[in-house]
């Protein structure tokens, strides 16, 4: 045992070391090794938010964001093995996401979960964004997507620079807001991206707007929370999508 896991509950201590090795780049997993930690790690977090309580206290949020780790530590467990330029980012997602679950049932420490730094704050930004969205009129949310398709966010550092770099979701809603005030008339497109967002309960609806404003197109994004749901019952979850507007 590290000296970074003393007085960490069991199940944490579990989740630092699996974090660990997920997280050392030089370590050179054999992807066998990495993808039962991939597949270990989620759960564990989970585990750990029920039995300190701390999951009946999580927001919408945050349960979608767990949900949607849950959906990705599977596949990465059970598909196929992601590319080289693709792995290296998924996992480092996941490590993240991981420890910001972890500093819910340690919220004293987050010394120990060090990559969970700014995780809250994009959370909250995306609750921000969401609400501007909504008191927009149905086209120009169609619009907003609609720019951040076109001009996407710069895709974020994976690692601990993350946390610092902007969102730039609310660069796309700045500018609608301003051709809004100048009587412009919407394009017309993003119609498909805005319907299918406008299904996710709203807790995904914030969290795709984190994971898009961190450098994700807004459709595949869309279809990716989508896709999670489909995955959850397996896990003993059933979530339904709202029918179309």
């Amino acid at each position: 045992m590290t000296n970074r896991s003393i007085a960490i509950r069991p199940g944490l201590g579990e989740l630092r070391t699996v974090l660990d090795a997920l997280a050392d780049p030089s370590a050179d997993l054999p992807w066998s090794e990495a993808r039962q930690f991939a597949g270990r790690a989620v759960p564990l977090a989970w585990e750990e938010l029920k039995a300190t309580g701390a999951w009946d206290k999580l927001t919408p949020a945050d349960r979608a964001a767990l949900y949607w780790a849950l959906a990705s530590g599977h596949r990465l467990h059970a598909g196929r093995p992601p590319e080289p330029a693709v792995r290296r980012p998924a996992l480092t997602e996941l490590v993240r996401d991981c420890a910001y679950f972890a500093t819910h049932g340690e919220p004293h420490r987050p010394d120990r979960w060090p990559e969970a730094e700014g995780r809250h704050e994009q959370r909250e930004a995306a609750h921000h964004q969401l609400a501007w969205l909504h008191d927009l009129r149905p086209a120009w949310r169609a619009e907003v997507f609609h720019v951040l398709d076109v001009d996407p966010c710069p895709v974020a550092d994976p690692g601990p620079a993350d946390w610092a770099q902007p969102s730039c979701v609310w660069d796309a809603l700045a500018d609608v807001q301003r051709r809004i005030g100048r009587e412009e008339s919407p394009t017309g497109e993003g119609g498909e991206a805005v319907q299918r967002f406008a299904s996710l309960p709203e807790g995904w609806q914030v969290e795709c707007l984190r994971r898009i404003g961190r450098g994700r197109q807004p459709l595949p994004t869309i279809t990716e929370a989508v896709e999670a749901i489909d995955v959850l019952p397996r896990f003993g979850v059933a979530l339904r999508l709202a029918p179309p507007p």
